[in-house]
């Protein structure tokens, strides 16, 4: 977990260290072969494939794949599904686009087993394989897994909403925050703030999946507990949906009444909500991230 935090911080020549002492101690410990080393491979491997070191990255990553295959009885869907996923992520960054969602489309069927296919552990690997569409011009099919990713979460955090409001105790998995992991909440936040950017930059602002995309993206706030940052982005859902739909129209209404319930005001005149002066979120990024390690099971 210290090696991972070194690579999300940018120091990768201390995460490298990191990985190849604790690859040392366990192969004394272990001994080499084990399954144990597995989990410091796939660091190795993202650490170089942040350097742009992908020889040495899948060379790491066929070591992992060695073990694995020796140790069938030892090997869970969970530690297939990342290694499918760790090769997927390497592929897309090193532009072997076929790879990549070959092995991205692999783990992505094992997220599905473990976990379901509507479960929001598995629209990660809907986003990814979203990415490598994009990176070979598929619009149509990228968009389609990013509307994917939208309504998963959509779900997930209008449940659990709900449930807040009643004063309810959910008994959904990841409930709060905490239950998700710090990690994991990074994760989604660049993931929704991504989809927001690709979608933007495809349709323009004023455009159903914007809206939706931007309304999601607020529940994730609500979600975290962050009301302030929450409004900007509902306000801005709910400016595009009164010009999209109207201001009468169900999805309209429904953004409406997530703020209010949120305990925040909607100003009479909402326009200026689509003239903030926000960065812009980061657009098609999270293919090339090597520093994504999610759990993949609850």
């Amino acid at each position: 977990r210290d090696c991972r935090q070194m690579l999300i911080d940018g120091r990768a020549k201390a995460a490298v260290e990191g990985g190849l002492k604790t690859l040392k101690l366990k192969e004394n410990y272990y001994g080499q072969g084990s399954i144990q080393l597995v989990p410091v491979y796939f660091h190795l491997a993202r650490t170089n494939q942040y350097m742009d070191k992908f020889k040495a990255a899948e060379e790491f990553l066929s070591l992992a794949q060695w073990i694995i295959l020796k140790n069938p009885p030892a090997v869970d869907v969970s530690l297939k599904a990342e290694l499918h996923q760790t090769l997927g992520l390497l592929y897309a960054s090193d532009s072997k686009l076929d790879a990549a969602l070959k092995q991205l489309t692999c783990a992505t069927y094992y997220l599905s087993v473990m976990n379901g296919p509507e479960h929001i552990l598995t629209s990660f690997g809907y986003f990814d394989l979203g990415n490598v569409f994009a990176a070979r011009s598929n619009m149509e099919n990228a968009m389609a897994f990013y509307d994917k990713v939208k309504e998963i979460w959509y779900r997930h955090f209008v449940s659990v909403l709900n449930d807040r409001v009643h004063s309810i105790e959910s008994t959904a998995p990841y409930a709060t925050p905490a239950e998700l992991g710090k990690e994991n909440m990074q994760d989604t936040v660049k993931m929704l703030r991504g989809i927001v950017g690709l979608q933007t930059e495809r349709f323009g602002v004023v455009h159903p999946s914007v809206c939706r995309a931007e309304f999601v993206l607020g529940l994730f706030f609500i979600f975290n507990y962050d009301t302030i940052t929450a409004q900007s982005y509902l306000l801005r859902a709910f400016e595009i949906a009164k010009r999209v739909y109207g201001p009468r129209h169900q999805n309209t209404l429904e953004i409406r009444d997530i703020i209010e319930r949120s305990g925040l005001q909607v100003p009479e005149d909402t326009a200026f909500a689509l003239l903030d002066d926000r960065p812009e979120p980061e657009a098609q990024q999270s293919h090339v991230d090597p520093a994504r390690n999610r759990p993949t099971s609850q």
